[in-house]
Formats: structure tokens, C-alpha cells, sequence
């Protein structure tokens, strides 16, 4: 049975009032330089950390600062450690892909290292380091274990990231299982589903073969390997037409036939998360579950990018039409 998170659904819901709104993204977009745009995040829940950075090139402190009050306050208010690894763990394969990456490219990367895992930056690093994984999960080590075997002998870094967000994902469906939560586990079926389809779509577009898209291929989602196989050959209209008769409906399956038009990725991309956030939205509505909660955190990642996307336009001085086409909807 799934937990009850009423107390932890109601400090979400005040703290969604400080969520970023189009009017201030608007005001973002329309201020004459970037430290006028960031001046905008002091109507925001960032409104604490401005005083923090002194040079508007380094907004990323403010975001990184944001997202640790967030995981912290969910941590607070749920106490169910499986939901909190669950939440966190994404964080824990960014690392590993990085610092696996690093050591094998000869590279630093140390400042693109997430700070949220359910694992510190320094022992996944010393894991690395020293090649001994036993104190991370099965699914990790596992997941380790077959990107290294890949990478020597492709040479590939992709082979890496392919590796690991199998066993991520597969991690993360045995933590919703373990919780009987069906919001927590629809909300990783989707993101499987959607990691598919965006793949199928890429690969489709530069002329891939099958066993390409079939050796990336996720497995948990909704749609089986089945339906990918059946596609693979025809058009990406054929395929729009299969996935208006799945539970993504018309907002997928016109996003394909969108993109069989215009062949860009880059509007497809954002509608597969404008999707994912519009799902996040629908766990509003459940009171006393999960919904309430994934969404907010969705909604949080979903607002770093924004943020992000602005303020790096702002400071390279691009026209704010061009940056307007790259935002992602809001959650509120």
C-alpha cells in the first residue's frame, strides 16, 4: 500500500506559490541586460540567495542552492527512504557517467558533479578511483561492470551513458515496485517510454539501423520492444498513428507527425517534456499520494532549466525572440 504524504503534499503546495510564473519568465526575457533579469528571481523562491552572487555568470550557485533546499524539505516532509532514494538516485548514474567518462578521457569534469545523490560525490569519485564498487548498489555495480566491458572495447563514451541509464531505470522501477506507489511507478514507466521514443526518433532520423536502436533499447516502459520493432521501417507518421492509440494520446502522437513535417528534434525534444511536466501537473490532484510531490520536483527541475536557458542568453546578449523558442512550458 502506498505511504500517505497529506503533511508533505500540503508544505508542497505552499511552496509552489514562489514557483517561477510566465509573467516574471516574460520580464526575464524583455530586461535590457542579464543582471536586470536576474534582479527578476528576487520575486521567486531564489529570492534568499541573490545577495549570495555577486557576478550574474555565476547564477548556477542560486540554482544549485534551490535544488538542495528542495530535495532536503521533501526528504523532511516524507520520510520514507525508498521515496527519497528514489527521487535522488538519478543523480548518483550522472556521477558515475562522469567520473567514469573522466577517467577514461584522461578529463576533469569534477564541476559538472551533482551534489543530490543518495551517494557523496567524494565515495562515488574514491569508487572510480580505486575500481571497487561494493559499496554502491547492485544495480550500479552491475551497470559499471558492463559500461567498462563495452568501452574497451568500442572506445565509445556513448556506450557508457547506454550502460548505466539501463541500470538506472531499472533501479528505479524496482524502488516504485518496492513501494507499491502507481504514480511513482507511471511517472518511470513514461520517462522510459518517452527515453525510447526520443531514441527511435534520433536514430530513425541519421539513417540507424534496427540492432543500433534495439541495443539502446530500455526495457520497463508501457510500449514493448514489439512496437518499435513493428515501426522501425515505415514512416514516422505510421508510427504517430500507434502512439494516438496509447495512453500518450494526441499530444505524442501530433508531436510525431509535427516533426515527420518540419524534421526538428529540437521541437520534438520539448514536447516530450512539455508531456512529462503536463503528467507531473495531473499528480496535483491526488491530496494524500505521491503526485503532488513528484510534480513539485519536477516542476523545480523544469524551472532550473528555464532559468538557465534565460540567463545564459542574456549573457551571450542573444535576441530574446531566439531564446523564447527554447523555453519549455511551467508547471504552474
Amino acid at each position: 500500500m502506498a505511504e500517505n504524504y497529506y503533511y508533505a503534499a500540503s508544505r508542497i503546495n505552499a511552496l509552489e506559490n514562489e514557483l517561477i510564473t510566465d509573467s516574471i519568465v516574460s520580464r526575464m526575457l524583455d530586461a535590457s541586460s542579464a543582471e536586470e533579469a536576474f534582479k527578476y528571481l528576487n520575486e521567486t523562491g531564489y529570492k534568499d540567495y541573490l545577495s549570495e552572487v555577486t557576478d550574474v555568470r555565476n547564477f548556477e550557485e542560486i540554482i544549485e542552492k534551490g535544488m538542495v533546499d528542495t530535495y532536503r524539505i521533501v526528504d523532511e516532509s516524507t520520510k520514507n527512504p525508498l521515496f527519497t532514494r528514489f527521487l535522488r538516485v538519478k543523480n548518483d548514474y550522472i556521477n558515475l557517467k562522469i567520473l567514469l567518462k573522466s577517467s577514461f578521457l584522461g578529463e576533469e569534469k569534477d564541476e559538472f558533479l551533482s551534489q543530490y545523490g543518495t551517494v557523496s560525490t567524494a565515495k562515488v569519485k574514491a569508487a572510480v578511483n580505486n575500481n571497487e564498487y561494493n559499496e554502491l548498489s547492485s544495480f550500479m555495480q552491475e551497470g559499471v561492470t558492463k559500461a567498462v566491458q563495452e568501452f574497451e572495447i568500442t572506445k565509445n563514451p556513448q556506450d557508457i551513458d547506454v550502460c548505466l541509464d539501463k541500470a538506472m531505470y531499472q533501479e528505479m522501477l524496482s524502488l516504485a515496485e518496492a513501494m507499491k506507489d502507481k504514480a511513482v511507478l507511471d511517472s518511470v514507466k513514461a520517462e522510459i517510454d518517452l527515453v525510447n521514443i526520443r531514441m527511435f526518433v534520433r536514430i530513425k532520423r541519421i539513417g540507424g539501423d534496427y540492432n543500433f536502436f534495439k541495443n539502446m533499447f530500455i526495457e520497463g516502459g508501457k510500449i514493448e520492444l514489439y512496437y518499435f520493432t513493428r515501426y522501425f521501417g515505415e514512416p514516422i507518421r505510421n508510427f504517430a498513428d500507434y502512439i494516438q492509440l496509447t495512453s500518450y494520446g494526441t499530444a505524442l502522437s501530433n508531436g510525431l507527425r509535427e516533426y515527420s513535417e518540419t524534421n526538428s528534434i529540437t521541437e520534438f525534444e520539448k514536447v516530450c517534456e512539455n508531456y512529462l511536466l503536463n503528467l507531473a501537473k495531473e499528480g496535483k490532484k491526488d491530496t494524500f499520494g505521491s503526485g503532488p510531490i513528484l510534480g513539485y520536483l519536477k516542476a523545480k527541475e523544469n524551472e532550473s532549466k528555464v532559468i538557465r536557458i534565460i540567463m545564459v542568453g542574456k549573457i551571450n546578449q542573444i535576441p530574446s525572440s531566439v531564446i523564447r523558442g527554447r523555453l519549455r512550458d511551467l508547471y504552474v
